[in-house]
């Protein structure tokens, strides 16, 4: 809007309307449940000489990620995003990995498909932490409170990370670093009470700020209805 010459030096800048749709009561989660939400991604449009590439490069990490998961005692639930893509993402994911079945005979990577929003919710509920590179696991997973690694690709992924306190756990999927992203996991559980805490705070406030939001939008494309409210409110309190 900048750039087209409107002036937005006093225009606020609210959260992603999301936060404010209602979420399950808060839950902790098993810190030995991990969701890896995994995508089938070629880059952007200006990547495309080096798409393929850039995919095989992706899911040869979220491959090894995911082991170094399993060697260490974690349980991951792969979900994607897109239903006609991202389920042979992490169907290739658990081809490529070497798992031994547990005494139950129940494996240690379980793929959880949804196509809706309260699927989503449902899948990522149980777990104790998310790394994710679609924007709309990302958002559900720090709704949810849950310690978050972004995986984006693009630089909303860094406001909205900011946002949350969690800068610092952000890589872009083009060229996901393995050592860095472990590091950044190893650090992420080591400080997830903390984390949570910050997030429930941050969340509370984005819901806050949606209420301004709305009112403010109602005040000014609905100045007639919000008067006739009104008259109703006063009404009522002269009768109680």
């Amino acid at each position: 809007m900048k750039q087209r010459g409107i002036d937005t030096s006093v225009d606020r800048v609210f959260p992603d309307l999301v936060f404010g749709v209602p979420t399950p009561p808060y839950e902790a989660g098993d810190l030995k449940l991990v969701g890896v939400g995994v995508m089938a991604y070629y880059g952007s449009n200006n990547d495309r000489k080096q798409a393929d590439q850039i995919y095989a490069r992706y899911v040869e990490t979220m491959t090894r990620f995911t082991q170094w998961l399993v060697d260490r005692g974690y349980r991951v639930r792969l979900f994607g995003g897109d239903g006609k893509f991202d389920g042979e993402v992490a169907e290739k994911i658990v081809a490529d990995l070497r798992l031994d079945q547990a005494e139950d005979g129940v494996s240690p990577v379980t793929i959880a498909p949804t196509s809706t929003y309260a699927e989503l919710i449902r899948e990522l509920a149980p777990v104790g932490m998310v790394v994710a590179t679609r924007y709309h696991n990302v958002m559900c997973a720090l709704k949810l409170c849950k310690p978050t690694i972004a995986l984006g690709y693009s630089r909303k992924f860094i406001s909205l990370m900011a946002d949350m306190d969690l800068a610092e756990f952000n890589q872009f999927a083009d060229s996901v670093d393995l050592d860095r992203l472990i590091e950044q996991f190893t650090e992420l559980e080591s400080r997830r009470s903390q984390l949570q805490q910050k997030m429930m705070a941050r969340n509370a406030a984005n819901v806050k700020s949606l209420d301004d939001q709305f009112s403010l939008l109602s005040a000014l494309l609905l100045p007639a209805a919000n008067a006739e409210s009104r008259k109703a409110e006063s009404k009522l309190a002269r009768q109680v």
